[in-house]
C-alpha cells in the first residue's frame, strides 16, 4: 500500500492507525479459531477430524450468520469487514470498544472451554 499509494493518502486516511487495530482484530478472530480447533482435537484426538469440522464448523457458523440471521445480530464475523468501514469512513474509535471486547471474550470463553477440557482429558 505504501508503494502504491504514498504516505500521504495514507495518512490523511488513517491507514495505518486502522491497520494496527485490525491486526488486533485478527489476532483474536484466528486464537478464537485455534480454541476451536484444539477443542475438537481434544475430543476426537484427531487432527484430520478436528481440521474437517473445525472448518466445517465455522462454514457452518457463516452460512447462519448470512442465511438465518441475516447481519442483524453481533458475529465474530462481522468485526472482519471493521477495517473497510474504518477506511471508508474514517477513524471509528467510539466503537472500538464494541468491536474488541466481543472478540476478546469469545476467546476468553473458548480458552477456558478448551483448558476445561484438554485437563478432563488428563485425568480419565
Amino acid at each position: 500500500s505504501f508503494l502504491f499509494l504514498g504516505n500521504k493518502l495514507l495518512t490523511a486516511t488513517n491507514f495505518y492507525s486502522g491497520i494496527l487495530f485490525y491486526l488486533l482484530i485478527l489476532f483474536f478472530f484466528y486464537l478464537t479459531i485455534g480454541f476451536l480447533f484444539r477443542i475438537i482435537y481434544d475430543i476426537t484426538a484427531s487432527i484430520g477430524q478436528a481440521l474437517i469440522f473445525g472448518a466445517f464448523a465455522m462454514c457452518l457458523f457463516y452460512l447462519i450468520d448470512w442465511i438465518i440471521l441475516d447481519g442483524l445480530y453481533w458475529t465474530p464475523l462481522h468485526t472482519l469487514n471493521f477495517f473497510d468501514l474504518w477506511l471508508q469512513n474514517g477513524p471509528m474509535i467510539s466503537e472500538i470498544p464494541f468491536v474488541l471486547i466481543p472478540n476478546v471474550a469469545t476467546a476468553l470463553i473458548l480458552y477456558l472451554l478448551s483448558s476445561n477440557i484438554f485437563i478432563k482429558k488428563d485425568f480419565y
